[in-house]
């Protein structure tokens, strides 16, 4: 059987081994549509499962056992599913019967498709060998990385929990848990510290009011955006808190996740956010 899957063309012995097969297929197919009696069918049944457990013990090894269980099997599967159309099946003129009947039928006949199918996969298995031990010592490290956004709690913990007990050496392997914290969860936090922390990591400088700098922006800031907050909201006062001159360094692997400003009670009061660009 195997010389016949593949992609090449079949040779004149492949033919003939096919047709061979396909005359047998018609012959049992012939066979089990003759008429018997129930102790004959019943008498066939006991024969061939007795086969079937007889053979079991061999087919793993032997090829001509496998085939030879597997034809057994096939033969009482046919037979019965020739019987089931034939004489088991309700007249089409009673469909109280006929439909539930067609039903039962249809889902034994999918059920015999399937045994059909595994059958063909399994006739000539492939024998594989177990890969070749390899030391401790000489195996690759291995970085297990678990992305992680939203996900609960407990979830990441099975999770770290099955990647940190995993069947490989502690020193070669190495479980890194990829999220910055900033989940819808924590960004909406009502701790004001937590969310501003999952929304962002970086490095602030603060110019509180006491530095010389602050009234310098604030006077920079205030002629550039008083005209324009005037024509889009008529604000015409402007009151300020502390600056933040920001840095974010990819060494730090900075980030700041998307998000609306002046939504935390400590900010709900402002009505407009500014970020000025330096470099």
């Amino acid at each position: 059987m195997t010389k016949m899957i593949g992609t090449r063309a079949l040779s004149l012995g492949d033919k003939v081994n096919l047709l061979i097969w396909l005359g047998l297929i018609g012959l049992v197919a012939a066979l089990v549509s003759v008429p018997t009696s129930i102790q004959v069918q019943a008498t066939l049944g006991i024969a061939a499962v007795i086969a079937v457990v007889l053979l079991k013990p061999f087919v793993m090894d032997n090829m001509i056992a496998r085939f030879t269980m597997m034809a057994i099997a096939s033969t009482l599967v046919m037979r019965y599913w020739a019987w089931r159309v034939t004489e088991t099946l309700p007249p089409i003129e009673d469909p109280l019967s006929f439909v539930p009947a067609i039903i039962l039928f249809l889902v034994e006949t999918y059920a015999i498709g399937v045994f059909f199918l595994s059958g063909f996969m399994t006739a000539d298995p492939v024998k594989r060998g177990l890969p070749p031990k390899v030391a401790a010592r000489d195996l690759p490290t291995v970085d297990i990385l678990v992305p992680s956004y939203n996900e609960p709690v407990e979830m990441l913990a099975i999770t770290l929990s099955a990647a940190k007990n995993m069947h490989y050496p502690v020193n070669k392997r190495t479980v890194v848990l990829c999220d910055d914290g900033g989940t819808d969860q924590r960004c909406n936090h009502e701790d004001p510290v937590i969310a501003e922390k999952a929304r962002k990591r970086r490095r602030d400088l603060t110019l509180e009011r006491a530095d010389p700098l602050y009234a310098e922006v604030t006077a920079a800031l205030g002629a550039r955006l008083m005209p324009e907050l005037w024509k889009a909201w008529w604000i015409d006062r402007l009151r300020t808190e502390a600056f933040y001159v920001a840095c974010y360094q990819a060494e730090r692997n900075d980030f700041f996740a998307p998000h609306r400003d002046n939504n935390l009670p400590n900010t709900a009061h402002r009505r407009v956010a500014v970020s000025v660009e330096l470099n």
